[in-house]
């Protein structure tokens, strides 16, 4: 009895031993657990505000503190045709969440969202009906949360233009050229899309629908097309010109084409597409670029502009009578200019200006052909055993008529003249702008 009465009072003193140490070694854990808050760790940082050391509680209470700093000394706009005033209760702040997130190191910025619903309702009274479905609302609202995240204090605007989708925006015209359509017959109106930094070839585009139209009336059409987007900041990848300015086409502004060997080519550099339109009604070609407005507006301006006399070619003919002159050709004055391109910004300052051309039509020369005087057909006697030409009598030279000596006849305009041929040359003049 001795022996089992001394085994239940070891058996009862270890059990107290046991809770002793239990209390003792979960009794402290639990202490903590109760009066021992999870602080935030250090070098978390959000919306600018230093959370390390503090509780959940503490935390909260100063970003609260740093919400209404904000909101008193912030002031956001929206750029449009005027200033808009963005509310600042647009935006909600989820402090309690950005608490947590803080204690556990896993944020770096306060939580901040935009009521989608609250802006929509903003815009749509105060943008126009025709701007409002352009509007990328997810854009502007995230870049509105990004700046409230951050709490950065101060005046900041946002301008409309980063948040429009070029897509939907209306089309309007940005630039319209109507020339004499000649011998340019257009069936149907044609609607040209160019792409957003794509080009466009005249060529390509003959062969792609089948366009059937000589080469004249082609230039035409390459004409109308060039006065247009010169309107424009589309850039001109290649464009030729004519030996002598056509007729229905302004000094600077006409474009040759010539199917395989002279094409007229040009580049998109907008991040939007474009509408390039055709039509014809009755003897006039009508071009129009249609689209999204250009953040600056382009013009023209000629400099250098010069006028060139045409020479006279004199010619001598045994056939014609005394005292007769037969013109052959009237002539025509020739002409330069530079182009410029120049680029405005909204109030009409000048931005930039641009050489697009340097334009050159050689003048038409004047062709005489006059009588071959008796004095001057016996000054020159005929070689022994030399032929005699039609026309001419014998003992004579050869006249430079042009019926009798085709070669004059086609003289190329700016051919070199040697021996006698040059005497029959008047010296070039400028007629105005010579230097």
């Amino acid at each position: 009895m001795g022996t089992s009465s001394k085994g239940k009072v070891l058996l009862v003193l270890f059990g107290c031993v046991f809770i002793l140490f239990g209390f003792s070694f979960f009794g402290v854990k639990a202490y903590g657990a109760l009066f021992n808050e999870k602080t935030v760790p250090e070098g978390v940082v959000a919306g600018g505000i230093v959370l390390s050391g503090l509780t959940q509680t503490e935390a909260e209470e100063k970003l609260n503190q740093a919400v209404t700093g904000w909101k008193e000394n912030s002031f956001y706009f929206l750029q449009t045709d005027r200033e808009l005033g963005l509310d600042s209760n647009l935006v909600t702040f989820d402090v309690k969440k950005t608490a947590e997130l803080a204690l556990e190191n896993k944020l770096n910025k306060l939580i901040a969202a935009v009521d989608a619903e609250a802006l929509g309702v903003f815009l749509e009274n105060e943008l126009s009906p025709d701007i409002l479905p352009a509007v990328d609302q997810k854009a502007l609202a995230s870049e509105i949360e990004l700046a409230a995240s951050e709490l950065t204090e101060g005046i900041f605007t946002l301008s409309i233009e980063n948040y429009l989708l070029k897509e939907k925006l209306p089309k309007t015209l940005l630039a319209g050229t109507v020339i004499p359509a000649g011998s340019a017959v257009l069936e149907q109106p044609a609607v040209i899309e160019i792409a957003p930094f794509g080009s466009f070839s005249l060529e390509a585009y003959v062969e792609e629908v089948a366009l059937e139209m000589e080469d004249d009336a082609l230039s035409q059409l390459a004409t109308g097309i060039y006065q247009t987007i010169l309107q424009t900041n589309f850039e001109i990848l290649e464009r030729h010109i004519s030996a002598e300015l056509p007729s229905y086409a302004e000094l600077g502004k006409e474009a040759s084409f010539a199917k395989g060997k002279r094409d007229l080519v040009f580049y998109n550099p907008n991040d939007a597409a474009y509408e390039l339109k055709l039509a014809q009604d009755g003897t006039s070609l009508t071009i129009s670029i249609e689209g999204a407005a250009f953040e600056n507006t382009y013009s023209l301006t000629m400099e250098n502009e010069k006028s060139y006399k045409p020479k006279k070619i004199i010619q001598y003919d045994s056939a014609l009578n005394d005292n007769t002159t037969r013109v052959i050709e009237e002539g025509r004055n020739g002409q330069s200019a530079a182009v410029y391109r120049n680029e405005l910004n909204r109030e009409g300052k000048l931005l930039s200006s641009t050489l697009i051309s340097d334009d050159y039509y050689a003048p038409v020369h004047r062709v005489e052909v006059k009588p071959l005087k008796k004095e001057q057909q016996e000054s020159v006697p005929a070689a022994p055993g030399e032929g005699v030409q039609p026309g001419v009598e014998s003992g004579q030279t050869e006249a430079p008529a042009n019926a009798e000596n085709p070669a004059l006849e086609n003289l190329p305009e700016n051919s070199p003249k040697t021996g006698s041929d040059q005497e029959l040359w008047e010296e070039p003049a400028v007629e105005k702008g010579d230097e």
